[in-house]
C-alpha cells in the first residue's frame, strides 16, 4: 500500500486536489508496474550499488538536532507529489543477487524545471547522501524532456532499484529539487522501505543429515603432517530452489581428535585453541555466489578463539534426490587468530619443531 504524508495549509479545495492526485498516482503506478516490457536490469546500476560499496555522504545528509530530515531539504516548501509502489518492497532472487524492484513517480501541480534528484539510505547514524543526479539523469530515467516537469502529467522510473549479495532490510528515501516559474526551489521526498525477506518466499532451512570435518596440520620440515577429526555443534542452512543463500556453521572445537592423545590435549590448550575458553568456531557467509549448478563461492567471516576474519571458500555441490551435499577444501592461516606457537613468523632457531602458520579443513555436509 501507498504511504504517503503530505501536511498542506491551503483551502479544503486544494487538499481534495491532491487526494485525487494521489489517487491517480496510484491507479497508474499499479499499472507500471504490472508492465512486462521494464527497462532491462543492466540499466539500473545508478542505483543498485550494493551499499556497502559506495561512500556515502556524511556532511550532505546531517539533521538538525532533533530533526528527522537532512539539512540539504529543510526549509524547502513540500509541493512536489513523490511516491513508490510497491512499498514496502520485499526482494526477488535473480542470478545470486537479491533485487527490490518497484516504480518511482512524481507529479506537480504546475510547471516545474528538475534541478536535482537522488536518494538518501538511512543507517544508525541517520539520513546519509547515496546518490545525487542531475536533470539530464532524471530525462533519462523518467522520459521527461529536458527535465521539464508539465502541471498534472505523472513521470515514473519504473526500475529505480536497489541490489544486494545480501538479502538484508534497508530504508531509504528518493529526493527531488526542482524550481516553479518564480524561481523558487520546492522539493517533494518519498521514504521506502525494502525489507529483507524474499517475493513469495521458498527460502527453507535445510537439516544437517551427516557432516565429517577432518583437519590436517604440518610441520615446517620435510613431509611431515598430522591429521585429525572435529565435530559439528550446529548448522543453518538456507536455500531457495536448491541454492543455498546463506549458511551458518558451528563447529564444537572440544571435539577436535587426534590418534595421539598427547597432541590432542595439546590442540585444546592454550597454546593453540584454548577449547576451555573458545569452545566453538563459526563460519558465516554474506555472500553465496553460484558459477554453475555444482560449484560457488561462499564469502562470509570465521570466528576462531573470539577473532574474527573475512574468508572466502569453493564450494562443490552436487544433488542426490532429497540430499545437497556440500564438499569443501581451505587452508586456514592460524597465526590471525592468534595461534602462533612455534611458528617461524614470531620464534627462530625452532628446527624440526617448527609448525607452519596454515592448516588444512576438509568437511562434507548432507542436507536434506
Amino acid at each position: 500500500m501507498h504511504r504517503s504524508i503530505f501536511v498542506f495549509q491551503h483551502s479544503k479545495e486544494n487538499i481534495m486536489k491532491h487526494i485525487i492526485i494521489n489517487l491517480v498516482i496510484l491507479l497508474l503506478t499499479l499499472a507500471s508496474c504490472q508492465q512486462k516490457n521494464a527497462r532491462p536490469l543492466e540499466n539500473t546500476v545508478r542505483e543498485t550499488k550494493n551499499f556497502s560499496a559506495i561512500e556515502l555522504n556524511y556532511e550532505a545528509g546531517k539533521s538538525a538536532a532533533g530533526r528527522l530530515f537532512p539539512d540539504k531539504l529543510r526549509d524547502l516548501p513540500n509541493e512536489i507529489i513523490a511516491t513508490h509502489y510497491p512499498n514496502p518492497c520485499s526482494a526477488t532472487l535473480e542470478d545470486s543477487m537479491y533485487i527490490w524492484k518497484h516504480n518511482t513517480s512524481i507529479q506537480t501541480k504546475e510547471d516545474m524545471q528538475i534541478v536535482e534528484y537522488g536518494s538518501f539510505v538511512f543507517t544508525e547514524k541517520g539520513w546519509y547522501l547515496r546518490v545525487s543526479m542531475s536533470p539530464a539523469d532524471f530525462e533519462k530515467y523518467y522520459n521527461c524532456k529536458g527535465g521539464l516537469l508539465k502541471k498534472g502529467m505523472l513521470y515514473t522510473d519504473d526500475a529505480s532499484w536497489r541490489r544486494d549479495k545480501r538479502l538484508i532490510a534497508g530504508d531509504a528515501m528518493w529526493y527531488y529539487i526542482a524550481k516553479d516559474k518564480n524561481g523558487r526551489l520546492l522539493k517533494g521526498t518519498a521514504p521506502i522501505e525494502t525489507e529483507g525477506k524474499l517475493v513469495n518466499s521458498t527460502v527453507k532451512t535445510a537439516a544437517v543429515a551427516k557432516a565429517s570435518i577432518a583437519w590436517t596440520g604440518y610441520g615446517e620440515i620435510g613431509n611431515y603432517s598430522l591429521t585429525g577429526n572435529i565435530k559439528l555443534k550446529g548448522a543453518e542452512v538456507s536455500m531457495e530452489a536448491g541454492r543455498i543463500i546463506q549458511a551458518t556453521i558451528i563447529i564444537d572445537m572440544k571435539s577436535i581428535t587426534h590418534d595421539q592423545k598427547q597432541l590432542e590435549e595439546h590442540l585444546k590448550d592454550k597454546d593453540f585453541f584454548d577449547v576451555s575458553r573458545f569452545p566453538v568456531a563459526i563460519f558465516k557467509t554474506e555472500t553465496v555466489d553460484y558459477k554453475n549448478a555444482g560449484n560457488a563461492i561462499a564469502k562470509g567471516s570465521l570466528t576462531i578463539k573470539g577473532v574474527t576474519k573475512p574468508i572466502s571458500l569453493s564450494l562443490q555441490i552436487s544433488n542426490a534426490g532429497d540430499i545437497t551435499v556440500l564438499k569443501s577444501e581451505i587452508s586456514i592461516d592460524r597465526t590471525v587468530f592468534g595461534i602462533k606457537y612455534n611458528s617461524k613468523s614470531f620464534f627462530g632457531n625452532l628446527g624440526d619443531q617448527a609448525i607452519k602458520n596454515n592448516f588444512d579443513l576438509a568437511f562434507e555436509l548432507k542436507l536434506m
